[in-house]
């Protein structure tokens, strides 16, 4: 008996699925759901276009952030690191390189210029580029490393001041070296009170024969690494670990103020594009469905005669309406996607 009913009732769901079935293909075809569809498409996309392209601005910004950084992830330190950190990135398979940077005179026949001298390695920058030209003002050039052994680049304001041009010969401490590019723009340059000063970037092998730098003098070394996402976040976490009260840790994506705070308001502002879109969209399938319920009338009326109870035609316009909702929501999606 119980078997029986059980078979019973597979028969009558499977009766239910293709009278729901046949009733969606004619709905669809006479263009019953045709307002219902489009609203909720409008909806749908409205609101996935919203997530897609605040990701993407999300992603344009970090990688923007991680080329004005230089890097994906920068320790300032004013201390040389432990060679434990080092060991950790290349466990990590992260991209290194370091950045010295320190106040100095720089001086060309009379002239004495206080600048702000960054010595580079050849690794440098790990994000983005430098651009450099051969004259004020001129054309850009990109270069994706530092200055070569024996020259220098220096910022026009430094060139101006020094009275040099291209080629002129400047020293600093011990050591001459060739002017041979003007900065046009340096990536990972920090926005503190020294940065301000006029700027000179050097090779970091020439760093030592200049003779500068000395016990006591104002140094700030900066690590760089630069890799995937994921090793990144476990260097990250590694690293703050590690660091001390004097080791300051910046990530391309977090410690930006102005690029979170942009984000945010780009967000709220198309959130609430999204939002209105989706209210009107809302009032659509209200007045649809309305309109969908009121031409059925007579079809229930029909099954009801014929020993459908209530229970199955609920059933029976919950499928249609499921199988339509996912039909729109995916046509919903793909067009937000594409949007």
């Amino acid at each position: 008996m119980v078997h029986y009913m059980k078979t019973e009732n597979m028969m009558l769901a499977r009766q239910e699925w293709r009278l729901a079935l046949r009733t969606f293909a004619r709905d669809w075809r006479s263009g019953e759901f045709t307002v219902l569809l489009l609203s909720i498409i409008i909806a749908v996309a409205a609101t996935t276009s919203v997530n897609f392209l605040t990701d993407a601005l999300r992603d344009a910004f970090q990688r923007q952030a991680a080329d004005i950084l230089s890097a994906d992830l920068v320790i300032k330190t004013p201390t040389e690191l432990d060679p434990s950190w080092r060991d950790k990135a290349n466990e990590l398979g992260l991209q290194q390189s370091v950045a010295i940077e320190f106040p100095s005179v720089v001086i060309h026949n009379d002239a004495f210029v206080l600048a702000s001298i960054k010595a580079v390695d050849e690794y440098f920058p790990l994000r983005g580029a430098i651009q450099i030209a051969t004259e004020p003002f001129g054309t850009p050039q990109t270069a994706d490393k530092g200055p070569a052994p024996n020259t220098v680049w220096v910022d026009a304001r430094l060139l101006s001041q020094l009275q040099g041009d291209i080629g002129s010969t400047v020293t600093v401490g011990e050591k001459a070296f060739t002017i041979s590019h003007i900065i046009q723009l340096e990536p990972g340059r920090q926005g503190d009170f020294y940065s301000l000063a006029p700027r000179l970037m050097m090779a970091r092998s020439d760093l030592m024969a200049t003779g500068v730098i000395q016990p006591g003098s104002r140094v700030k070394r900066y690590y760089l690494y630069a890799g995937t996402g994921d090793a990144i976040a476990q260097f990250h976490h590694w690293a703050e670990q590690q660091a001390n009260s004097s080791q300051e840790i910046t990530v391309a994506d977090k410690g930006r103020p102005a690029i979170d705070k942009t984000l945010s308001r780009a967000k709220d502002y198309m959130s609430l594009a999204g939002l209105t879109t989706l209210f009107i969209a809302g009032l659509a399938v209200v007045l649809a469905a309305r309109y969908f319920a009121i031409r059925h009338y007579d079809m229930c009326a029909l099954l009801r005669c014929f020993g459908a109870s209530s229970q199955q035609l609920r059933r029976l316009f919950f499928i249609e309406v499921c199988l339509l909702g996912m039909v729109s929501s995916l046509l919903g999606a793909l067009l937000g996607w594409g949007l």
